[in-house]
């Protein structure tokens, strides 16, 4: 049975009514595609000039926000290489950073209003972002197309299940490739499937231009019966062996370089790759600013101006020595252009680029792990607003390497209503900003605020009441330094003794003379002013007096009788020399040295990122322990003996009797009274009642 060569006049007449129908259709969408930048037309760049506010002084470069976002990507491509890049050079990077990768780098250089241009760009103009489907490309390709098309190659579909038609054909993979005569078969490479179409296409056509050929038209070819002999009469026509050529010239002319433009490409490339090691310095040196904790700006924002800030001083000694940095800062003070990505808000914009990097990063471990507790604490700043620092702790279990429990920050959240029902809330938003499930939470760790661990309406009732699985430890760090402020406030001796170690500091701290004469008797420790808020830190204001306590007190002796202080100096130091030789004051030093000294080291194990639950019960029994040990009768022995050494040191009296203490005045009785107080005659005991059993107690309560 014979099938016709050529086709008939009717297939004819019904493919130019399909053609005709095809350019009715996207008339529109033409209009669309061939709307290109004039640098895509003529071939010449097309430059975008930024200006910034000019200034009087020549050879000042204020380093303030390029002008808003430009409307189109090549624009935005623009503002990011300093000349314009055709659509060809979107996507080229330099070599790869250890830390942060080109793309990365290219993103954060961009302002946000921008990366939001350039995809609503990539939406609207698919001559920018030509899809690897050769379906969606436009009926008319212009050079730059091209050029991206040939440098990318062939795309040929494979591996997946192709779509039948009405009549149960598909396409079939064997059409890559034919067979010659000898039985070796060559690679079609022109040919390419299209999924969104599920049709085939001849790009090399398509591109160069067959007008001829239904496989360069926009719905390609489908006709899977048929296609073996299109496929065979297609390859062998005159059109089709011309636009081979055609993709075969230009793939090695952009192999070799040897493009009409390519001097301009050459010129592009070089330019991107300076502002790809531009990038990199400057993410280098927000990153080193940010790890050290150190300002960025100045009180100026100009080069080589004094007090411009650490960011701009580091740029001006970097191009000291770095080359691409120093033809950076060249072309900014010799206005050669006006886009350098020194100003405020893209120094804003690196710090909130690598703080989010740094947060998925936290972000990933967390999820990996699944369960996590959560550490919440809320401080006032500078400016006087409530601060909560948002902390989260989780475990971490990988294949070959050690469980390692990780405590990581996230950052500060401002809470405008310090109740628990506010900062509730604003915990729930946070964790669902972050895509952190709250049934996974596992445990809370908060202080002993009434808003935080209130049973009924605090923070943790309200997130057991949420998750019953979240169970709630109070900070046992905080809880501590508690019990010591109650025991340091519990009687007048204790008080009276931190009052004297702080009075000393201010005696000595008042004036660089006096500070001199503090240097010129202790050798090593210095005096300390004593913390508000951290109990167990005290020991450091202690350490002086408990070692060197005959230095410090010939540097009182000497404030209290040198003529070249005025009165007032020489009266408060005399009576801080009467306090100093009290053998109460040095009881009272000894019994609070061994007892912060304990509690710093324990207090300072339950801060460690590694603690767990057991070590810390065990340390807090550690302390419970002691106490018990040193409220016995050997442990009052123990502080006295010490305290006799201290009073050697100093020439005092180690005698609880001799110090005198104020009388009550004797108050007549009726006669039916039962009996009179009992009093306490004894120093000994009544150091012991007042003081050391009292102190004792209020930190472990029977």
């Amino acid at each position: 049975m014979s099938s016709k060569k050529k086709p008939s006049g009717a297939f004819h007449r019904k493919r130019r009514l399909q053609h005709s129908q095809e350019d009715k259709s996207q008339a529109k969408a033409l209009k669309r595609f061939f709307t290109t930048s004039p640098s895509c037309q003529t071939g010449k760049p097309e430059t975008t000039k930024l200006t910034e506010s000019d200034h009087a002084d020549d050879g000042k470069i204020p380093i303030s926000e390029p002008l808003p976002g430009p409307s189109t990507s090549q624009d935005l491509l623009t503002a990011t290489s300093a000349i314009p890049l055709p659509p060809s050079c979107i996507g080229i990077t330099g070599t790869d950073t250890e830390d942060v990768d080109e793309d990365s780098l290219r993103d954060a250089a961009l302002p946000s209003t921008s990366r939001q241009a350039i995809e609503s760009e990539q939406r609207r103009d698919p001559l920018l972002f030509l899809s690897n489907d050769c379906g969606e490309w436009p009926l008319k390709i212009n050079d730059e197309a091209r050029k991206i098309i040939v440098e990318r190659g062939p795309q040929q579909v494979r591996g997946i299940k192709f779509p039948k038609d009405i009549h149960g054909r598909k396409f079939s993979p064997f059409h890559y490739s034919r067979k010659l005569c000898n039985g070796e078969r060559v690679n079609r490479y022109w040919l390419q499937y299209s999924v969104s179409k599920n049709a085939v296409f001849c790009i090399t056509c398509k591109i160069f231009g067959n007008d001829t050929s239904s496989l360069a038209g926009s719905q390609g070819f489908s006709d899977w019966r048929n296609l073996g002999r299109l496929l065979s009469s297609h390859e062998k026509s005159r059109p089709h062996m011309k636009n081979r050529s055609s993709w075969r010239e230009l793939s090695q002319r952009l192999h070799l370089n040897k493009t009409i433009d390519a001097e301009h490409e050459r010129l592009i490339n070089a330019e991107i790759k300076h502002w790809d090691q531009i990038l990199k310095r400057l993410l280098c040196v927000t990153r080193f600013l940010g790890v050290q904790g150190l300002p960025f700006r100045g009180t100026k924002d100009v080069l080589f101006e004094p007090n411009n800030g650490n960011f701009l001083k580091l740029i001006e000694h970097i191009a000291q020595f770095d080359d691409p940095m120093a033809e950076h800062v060249r072309r900014i003070t010799s206005k050669e252009t006006h886009v350098h990505y020194l100003s405020k808000n893209v120094q804003n914009e690196f710090i909130s680029f690598l703080a989010g990097k740094v947060q998925n990063n936290i972000l990933e471990q967390l999820h990996e792990a699944t369960y996590y507790s959560i550490i919440l604490d809320c401080t006032p700043d500078i400016s006087n607003t409530e601060q909560m620092t948002l902390v989260v702790r989780f475990v971490t279990c990988k294949a070959n390497e050690d469980i390692l429990i990780k405590e990581h920050f996230l950052g500060f959240v401002p809470v405008a209503s310090p109740s628990g029902e506010g900062m509730t809330e604003i915990l729930l938003h946070e964790l669902e900003a972050r895509r952190i499930p709250l049934k996974n939470m596992r445990g809370q760790g908060y202080d002993n605020g009434s808003a935080m661990k209130g049973k009924h309406v605090g923070v943790q009732r309200r997130i057991l009441d949420l998750n019953p699985r979240a169970f709630y430890v109070p900070c046992g760090n905080h809880s501590l330094n508690l019990v010591i402020n109650d025991a340091a406030m519990s009687c007048k001796i204790a008080a009276d003794c931190f009052a004297t170690v702080q009075d000393l500091y201010n005696l000595f701290s008042g004036s660089p003379v006096r500070w001199g004469t503090l240097l010129k008797h202790v050798s090593t420790l210095t005096l300390k002013p004593l913390s508000s808020t951290r109990w167990e830190s005290r020991i450091e204001a202690l350490l002086p007096l408990r070692f060197h306590i005959e230095e410090v007190y010939d540097a009182v002796y000497e404030a209290s009788h040198d003529q070249k202080f005025d009165g007032l100096c020489r009266s408060r130091a005399g009576a801080l020399l009467k306090r100093l030789q009290s053998f109460t004051f040095l009881c009272s030093i000894v019994t609070w040295h061994e007892i912060l000294h304990k509690i710093n080291i324990v207090s300072k194990q339950l801060q460690k990122v590694s603690i767990d639950l057991q070590n810390s019960m065990a340390l807090i029994k550690s302390v419970k322990s002691f106490l018990e040990r040193m409220r016995s009768e050997e442990g009052l022995n123990s502080i006295i003996t010490d305290a006799k050494e201290l009073a050697e040191k100093i020439d005092a009296t180690a005698d609880f009797e001799n110090e005198q203490e104020a009388r009550p005045r004797k108050v007549s009785r009726q006669f039916s009274y039962e009996c009179k107080d009992e009093a306490v005659h004894s120093g000994k005991e009544s150091f012991k009642v007042n003081f050391f059993l009292l102190c004792l107690t209020q930190q472990y309560p029977h």
